[in-house]
């Protein structure tokens, strides 16, 4: 009994810890385009394309995001082709806001850095 419980349990925190993984994956990604720049020009040269990059990848969420509002709101989700564009725009909206969110972090910690004046070794 302990043994199926043990199984529903590590089942029910796989998305979590997906969830989790994605965080770290986009926000190591996002630090690695910003960190490029060894003095504070060339920081601030990467910043501004992470934000530029930010900027694209929170226009992708918004279109998906109007896209799964009209899905839903027409009820369009009554064939099963339409189910999987459903499902489509929630995982693009999903795995493009782990990159929007980590790009935003990481811009936000380039930026104080920059802003107290260090430059890299």
């Amino acid at each position: 009994m302990t043994e199926h419980i043990g199984k529903f349990a590590a089942l029910l925190h796989a998305p979590i810890k997906l969830h989790r993984k994605l965080s770290t994956t986009s926000l190591k990604i996002a630090r690695f385009i910003t960190r490029t720049g060894k003095s504070r020009g060339e920081a601030v040269f990467w910043i501004v394309g992470a934000s530029v990059a930010a900027f694209g990848a929170a226009i992708v969420v918004a279109s998906k995001l109007g896209d799964l509002a009209g899905i839903v709101t027409l009820q369009r989700w009554q064939s099963s082709t339409q189910l999987l564009e459903l499902g489509m725009a929630i995982t693009v909206i999903y795995l493009v806001g782990h990159v929007f969110v980590g790009l935003v972090r990481a811009v936000r910690e380039e930026a104080r850095w920059v802003r107290r004046g260090g430059d890299r070794p």
